[in-house]
């Protein structure tokens, strides 16, 4: 029902229309989407169409120096770096990574859970930093690295909770506008009652295309889950476009077993940005299922369905509303949480 909702939705900001049918409003458009090739792609293209635009040249230069496409160095080089921090305050439904539900059946028995293990909700605030740097290491090649920290507390509750995560990228210009990222991640994350580490090893090809009234960016690769559970292995999809007046996105993850665990089969999300006046409005709705796991000998499968909408009420600020609900055969897992989140960006 949420996809059907999505696609109508989507129907209305995706059709045809003559007037917006430009590639300088595309270009416009194209730093919504969230990915910096289809953005420069979609540069170049306007920039075919209005070679006499000094500014379009300018952009598409700077795009290219910022993706190493005029790297002559012998030796590895620093294309950009920045730092950001920014201050964090939300609605959060489980600060303490607790059980959502206060009981439960199985087998026909009911069962409560101790208090002291149950899940704590309020407003949390705090402080997020992330750092990235870019090394050039040859013509359209460079390695992205990225690092964040972040570190919220509850009032209410006196707790806290913290996240951690790091990011290292291989990109690399193949032939054409078609690429290959090498990826390694890691993410720490830490609560009263539970705490997990994750690490992934990926590796993804991407390929761009143009339409005439659209430009589209297509991406398949294969991931090494590394997590507590045990390790996993996907395969990922995913088709990222600019239209007359909106930017979308689909994305689609399909994982193997995890032999005794309730792991993550498949994934499939989809989102939609467009412009409201001059402010950028995104929705996105995602889909989960995860199964192959016992609880107290019984069969467990998880469905989660979310959906989230994102505006921005001035350019240094995001207000973000989620809600997303999850459906287990254990319903000790069931959830139905609702969260708002203020994000900032004083770079």
């Amino acid at each position: 029902m949420l996809f059907r909702a999505f696609c109508l939705v989507l129907l209305v900001f995706v059709a045809p229309v003559q007037a917006y049918a430009d590639a300088l409003t595309r270009a416009m458009l194209a730093g919504l989407s969230g990915s910096e090739r289809l953005r420069q792609f979609t540069l170049g293209q306007a920039t075919l169409q209005h070679r006499d635009d000094p500014r379009l040249r300018a952009a598409m230069r700077s795009s290219l120096q910022e993706t190493g496409f005029y790297f002559a160095g012998s030796g590895p080089a620093v294309l950009s770096r920045q730092f950001r921090w920014s201050p964090v305050l939300s609605y959060d439904a489980n600060i303490n990574g607790g059980f959502l539900n206060d009981q439960f059946d199985i087998f026909g028995l009911a069962f409560e859970v101790d208090p002291a293990r149950r899940a704590l909700s309020g407003v949390v605030a705090g402080l997020r930093g992330a750092g990235d740097l870019r090394l050039g290491y040859g013509e359209g090649r460079y390695l992205d690295l990225r690092g964040s920290l972040e570190a919220v507390w509850s009032p209410e509750h006196g707790i806290g909770r913290g996240q951690a995560g790091f990011e290292a990228c291989a990109r690399n210009h193949l032939r054409g506008w078609t690429f290959a990222d090498v990826c390694v991640t890691g993410a720490r994350s830490w609560r009263s009652l539970s705490s997990t580490t994750t690490a992934t090893a990926s590796l993804r090809f991407a390929h761009l295309v143009e339409t005439g009234t659209s430009e589209h960016e297509f991406s398949a690769g294969v991931t090494r889950y590394f997590q507590d559970p045990g390790p996993q292995n996907a395969l990922s999809f995913g088709w990222t476009a600019v239209w007359n007046r909106a930017t979308t996105g689909v994305d689609l993850t399909l994982a193997a077993p995890v032999a005794g665990e309730t792991a993550m089969r498949h994934r499939l999300s989809a989102n939609a940005t467009w412009l409201w006046g001059t402010r950028p409005v995104s929705v996105g709705i995602w889909q989960q299922v995860a199964d192959g796991g016992l609880f107290l000998g019984a069969a467990r499968a998880d469905r989660v369905q979310g959906l989230s909408l994102t505006v921005r009420p001035r350019a240094d600020m995001a207000v973000e509303f989620v809600h997303q609900v999850t459906d287990s055969t254990i319903n000790l897992f069931d959830e139905n949480r609702m969260g708002i989140n203020l994000r900032f960006d004083l770079r």
